[in-house]
């Protein structure tokens, strides 16, 4: 009879929407584990959930393919690893799956989900630390690899300017392309992964729900939209109006902007009433490094 070989599902944050570096993440360290001897690959459960702007960037890049979808009962019948997330919410969970991952590689908060093994550091980008693990365990990564993760680094700490960017960041980012022929600066690969939208050719329901998080069983909501200008002030009373309708005890979006340097934080709470309507902070302010841990605590 012939043997049947396990293979590892690597998941990135899928459901409602997924990112640069979740699925540069799942690419590569699937590739890596698969190097250390243990078959795995990259997947998807939601092919809505990666956005046209996020295809595209991808196409930049390159020699990357879209992870696959698969099957509640792939899943079920499989080790999964989690990365760019930890909250089975985010993935797998939203399919009715229970199961315990086998491995956690995430920079966000950690919810304190059980696992066979756990990676969870703050760092600016989860491709950091794939990358480390590359280097921990001696994997030489090739040149596309390299690359790739510069990408996934570069796009989710903005160029290496955002609020989450740590020394580890900027240190993995100095020892890729040291080691690697990365033909872009990091100031090339920044303008090709940052771009802020034209929030005036949005809907308004698609503002309130770009890159929405729900977060404390879905009671809680941050969105995130980067702009370039101040068009979407043009907005704020609409913006306003249907802020509410979202249905949270506390909807917030975050309107970051790139050519002031700062954020806008607009609240919009129903259950708590304690949070004020507005408030402007300098930098560009991290959701997952800043923002989540300040609103959990205060609502707990």
């Amino acid at each position: 009879m012939q043997e049947v070989i396990e293979i590892f599902l690597v998941l990135g944050h899928n459901y409602s929407y997924t990112d640069v570096d979740s699925i540069l993440s799942s690419v590569i360290f699937a590739e890596i584990w698969t190097v250390l001897g243990h078959p795995s690959k990259a997947v998807m459960i939601n092919h809505k959930g990666i956005k046209e702007s996020t295809i595209k960037i991808l196409e930049k890049i390159r020699n990357i393919e879209i992870p696959q979808v698969v099957t509640k009962t792939e899943l079920e019948n499989s080790d999964i690893i989690m990365v760019d997330h930890n909250d089975p919410e985010e993935s797998y969970g939203k399919l009715g799956i229970t199961q315990t991952p086998y491995m956690i590689i995430d920079h966000h908060i950690d919810i304190g989900l059980r696992a066979e093994y756990k990676i969870i550091e703050q760092v600016g980008s989860t491709c950091t630390l794939v990358a480390e693990i590359s280097k921990a365990e001696g994997v030489s990564l090739t040149e596309r690899q390299a690359r790739i993760l510069a990408f996934g680094i570069i796009s989710d700490t903005r160029g290496l300017k955002g609020q989450k960017t740590s020394e580890r960041d900027i240190k993995m980012i100095d020892y890729l392309y040291k080691e690697s022929s990365i033909c872009e600066s990091v100031e090339t690969i920044a303008k090709m992964v940052i771009k802020p939208v034209n929030i005036k050719k949005m809907s308004i329901d698609d503002i309130l729900r770009s890159s929405l998080k729900e977060y404390k069983k879905g009671t809680i909501a941050i969105a995130a939209i980067e702009v370039s200008d101040d068009g979407y002030k043009d907005l704020l009373e609409e913006i306003g109006n249907n802020g509410y309708k979202m249905g949270y005890g506390l909807y917030v979006l975050m309107i970051i902007k790139h050519h002031a340097q700062e954020t806008e934080i607009l609240y919009f709470d129903r259950d708590y009433g304690i949070f004020p309507k507005i408030e402007q902070r300098k930098g560009l302010v991290s959701r997952g490094k800043s923002l989540v841990p300040e609103i959990l605590e205060i609502c707990s």
